[in-house]
């Protein structure tokens, strides 16, 4: 592999990086559409679904790599923070088509690990998005050396939290009620907190990257969606028992 990688050239590597990423896209699309059909969604409205939240999604990478760009001078298109932005996407799209939000928001969680997961193995080509050199390594064509495999696990680690959060949502019998997506989003930003100590992204406090706060945000975020979704519930079913006295 350590060979293979490290005779690629830089056109050859881009393409290889690229043919990943349109690959995750197309691989989150098709398994949406066939995932609506456990929540109910037609599968029509699970593609146009699907692509209308993608295409927002995207929009916003870049336009949140602008802004950073304009406060710290750098910017990046790293799709790990939209997953904070999905219930909001989820909510203004869901109205267009129906659907409750939260149910949009479980329906549309996993494809999003899925895209990640697959497109992050494409960033072992050209070597970006490597961690910290070690001779036991892999060859990263940008650092020239041997890294810390960060891109392999990473991408591995991700889709373990697709197949957990479908595996979830069964359990769930797919009530759509955002726990799933709750959950996933904790799981994903503690396992974003950890992988962060093995790159080589600039330490800004406490050996913290600034990924570092985006994954706590993400922990917490879901966290507090637990938090009052578990409210929610006991209310419900307070009234409920009420109702029937």
């Amino acid at each position: 592999m350590d060979r293979f990688l490290s005779q690629l050239d830089y056109g050859q590597t881009q393409m290889l990086y690229h043919a990943f990423t349109v690959f995750s896209i197309a691989a989150a699309v098709a398994f949406n559409v066939s995932y609506g059909r456990a929540f109910g969604i037609k599968k029509r409205t699970s593609f146009t679904v699907t692509v209308s939240i993608y295409v927002l999604s995207y929009i916003l990478i870049y336009a949140w790599q602008r802004v950073d760009e304009l406060l710290w001078g750098s910017g990046s298109l790293s799709s790990s923070r939209i997953v904070l932005a999905v219930p909001v996407i989820c909510a203004f799209c869901a109205r267009f088509w129906k659907l409750k939000p939260s149910m949009a928001c479980e329906f549309i969680g996993p494809s999003f690990y899925i895209a990640r997961g697959v497109a992050k193995y494409g960033c072992i080509f050209p070597g970006c998005c490597h961690g910290q050199y070690c001779e036991w390594g892999i060859y990263s064509p940008a650092a020239g050396a041997r890294c810390f495999p960060l891109q392999p696990i990473e991408a591995t680690g991700t889709l373990v939290i697709a197949v957990f959060a479908v595996c979830y949502s069964r359990r769930q019998h797919y009530q759509g009620n955002g726990r799933t997506y709750a959950l996933s989003l904790v799981l994903f930003g503690i396992f974003r907190y950890i992988m962060e100590f093995f790159n080589t992204s600039e330490r800004v406090f406490l050996q913290m990257t600034d990924y570092s706060f985006y994954a706590i945000g993400m922990a917490l975020i879901g966290l507090s969606a637990l938090y009052v979704l578990d409210l929610y519930e006991r209310r419900k079913r307070k009234l409920l028992s009420i109702s029937k006295l």
